[in-house]
């Protein structure tokens, strides 16, 4: 009988805890005048640190975190730091940083989700975000493992995150992919805005150090409309924010006597942004020697004959190099005439090249004096990582040990009861454009 009673009382305090804890979040969290999430397929990244550019410039005491090619929080006067982990990315991670920003008295977060399954997107959005601002940046063919393998199942794997009495912001454009937005959209009294990309021009493009889409500004602009930021000041703010680091730029350095041009696609996982990329690179660096870099993970098998026949069709891909995983499949699906295949992957003798090693044997294949190299498929690969480090290392890329870390448990610590006296102070300080656009239903 006393063990029962025991056993009862560790419950209640168990719970009486939990209760406890979740009502210290929801403050803290709701302390935060604006909380916009950004998911997708593409672009997320950029598009967390546009949105967070616009929203600092326009005042407001601004925190981003990206989880893309490495996971950074950008700080409210623009800059990066480091967020360091103890093993695999979770997506509890949230939940410190909302506490610690709230702690840093911020009055909009951008935040990247860091999920891919649909059930963890649902999770980050109805339970820890609650955003009136979510942005579905696209649509597109990935994740099949995990969100389904047609273009409309993935759409509804997405639309999960959708919150209720909110706005989505999207660039897309399909028509049975928006179909599905809007009707999630009107079942939870969101309010659908369509990105204006044809409010975006070359002229505005240009103004970007890095290669930037239409789409991913549109987006922006969206929000500037809603914060009432005027758009040539949004242009202006999303141009002058950091690239992310999985950024699409054109990078140039010499090696072995060889005019290099490198382009790093790793984060491009998606067949339709890459032959999109891929046929203009072709186009462009036609007098060169291109080179793939088919960079192979074990969890992402559905991307290997894949990206080799993109490599093959849309790059035109004089030589094809294996990294990671599956080298025998690639070696068995490159089909195109005269297409040199090396592998120098994880059960090659190369598994644990340097990034100097591995370019040299690069210059080695190459019969032009101006090379085009692509890394393409993944991020994380042993050889992918050399590679990087080395290219970095000749053309003098800021490296990521020169950052400053970002630790979510040094904090000041706010008591529940500040937190709580202080929100309406906070809320209403701050502009207030979203309501009505939320209760307007429908959009464009």
């Amino acid at each position: 009988m006393l063990m029962l009673g025991l056993c009862y009382l560790v419950l209640v305090v168990f719970i009486v805890s939990l209760t406890i804890n979740k009502r210290r979040f929801d403050a803290q969290r709701n302390s935060i005048g604006y909380r916009i999430h950004v998911n997708g397929i593409r672009g997320k990244s950029t598009v967390t640190r546009y949105v967070t550019a616009i929203l600092r410039d326009s005042g407001l005491r601004t925190f981003g975190k990206t989880t893309g090619t490495a996971a950074r929080v950008i700080l409210p006067n623009g800059e990066d730091a480091l967020i360091k982990r103890r093993g695999y990315p979770n997506v509890t991670e949230q939940l410190r940083m909302i506490r610690s920003f709230a702690a840093r008295k911020a009055q909009a977060i951008v935040m990247e989700c860091m999920a891919i399954n649909p059930d963890y997107q649902e999770w980050l959005e109805s339970k820890v975000m609650h955003s009136q601002i979510v942005i579905i940046t696209n649509v597109r063919i990935d994740h099949q493992e995990e969100m389904g393998q047609e273009l409309t199942d993935i759409a509804h794997s997405l639309a999960r995150s959708i919150p209720h009495k909110a706005i989505l912001i999207t660039a897309e454009r399909r028509p049975d992919v928006l179909a599905i937005l809007r009707e999630e959209c009107d079942r939870k009294g969101t309010r659908l805005v369509q990105a204006p990309t044809w409010q975006v021009n070359d002229k505005d493009i240009e103004k970007f150090d890095h290669v930037a889409h239409k789409e991913n500004i549109a987006i922006g602009l969206a929000v500037a409309q809603l914060f009432k930021v005027p758009a040539g000041r949004a242009i202006k703010s999303m141009a002058a924010a950091p690239a992310d680091p999985g950024a699409f730029q054109i990078q140039s350095f010499e090696q072995q006597g060889k005019e290099v041009k490198w382009a790093n696609l790793f984060a491009v996982n998606d067949k339709e942004s890459f032959a999109q990329i891929a046929d203009g690179l072709a186009k462009k660096y036609a007098g060169h020697f291109r080179v793939a870099l088919l960079n192979n993970r074990h969890d992402r098998p559905a991307r290997v004959e894949m990206f080799s026949e993109l490599a093959q069709d849309n790059l035109q891909a004089d030589a094809i190099i294996a990294l990671g995983d599956y080298e025998d499949r690639v070696k068995k699906s490159v089909k195109r005439e005269n297409t040199i295949v090396k592998l120098f992957g994880n059960s090659s003798k190369h598994a644990t090249a340097s990034g100097r090693e591995l370019t040299d044997k690069v210059m080695a294949l190459a019969t032009q004096k101006k090379v085009l190299i692509v890394g393409t498929v993944n991020i994380h690969t042993k050889q992918s990582e050399n590679i990087l480090e080395h290219i970095a290392k000749i053309t003098k890329t800021k490296a990521e040990n020169a950052l400053p870390v970002y630790n979510p448990s040094q904090r000041v610590r706010l008591r529940l009861h500040k937190i709580i006296d202080n929100l309406d102070l906070i809320q209403s300080s701050q502009p207030q454009p979203l309501t009505k656009l939320a209760k307007g239903g429908r959009g464009a």
